[in-house]
């Protein structure tokens, strides 16, 4: 359960074939934040930031009376972006009455050594803009994928952050997927 935190760090040591992270009503200290994930290979001692680490992609539409499509890549930076629209005026998750941001994150790959580790997220929520629908917001969902490119240690800690704020409310469950 998320309570004012600058950062959200969670332990993958298990023997999982994947992590599943359940994000649920999460809510930015600041408007129109968005949501960054990085991962650590030293038990969680310091995340991946260099400025080339991660690499993401985005599809999905946003929606005020109308519905408008995108699709962004990314190019190589410090953290793998979750929640972000290319070209919008706000970029991220609001954070007024009614709004927030909940889904999905899977990180695959996180116990091997030889290929890239590699990330699928599936989320929706609300941008913080005034004067939008019932919930004075943009509903903005969206599918992506991203991968650690830079390094090709296992990974054994995630960290969640907003990219100026902190993490005001929600909760983020774990789940690890096992070999049937």
């Amino acid at each position: 359960t998320i309570s004012a935190q600058a950062t959200v760090e969670m332990d993958l040591t298990g023997a999982h074939e994947a992590y599943v992270f359940h994000l649920d009503n999460v809510v930015p200290a600041n408007d129109g934040d968005r949501l960054e994930l990085q991962v650590s290979v030293d038990a969680g001692v310091t995340f991946l930031s260099g400025a080339s680490d991660y690499r993401s992609q985005h599809k999905g539409a946003e929606s005020e009376e109308t519905l408008t499509a995108y699709q962004v890549a990314f190019t190589a930076g410090t953290e793998m972006v979750i929640s972000r629209q290319a070209g919008a005026s706000t970029t991220g998750v609001g954070n007024g009455t009614n709004e927030s941001l909940s889904g999905f994150v899977t990180v695959h790959n996180a116990k091997q050594t030889v290929n890239d580790v590699l990330v699928t997220f599936e989320i929706v929520y609300l941008k913080g803009e005034a004067g939008f629908g019932p919930a004075q917001g943009k509903l903005n969902g969206h599918r992506g994928a991203g991968g650690l490119i830079a390094n090709l240690d296992e990974v054994d800690a995630v960290l969640f952050q907003f990219s100026t704020g902190n993490l005001s409310a929600g909760r983020i469950s774990l789940y690890g997927v096992a070999a049937a």
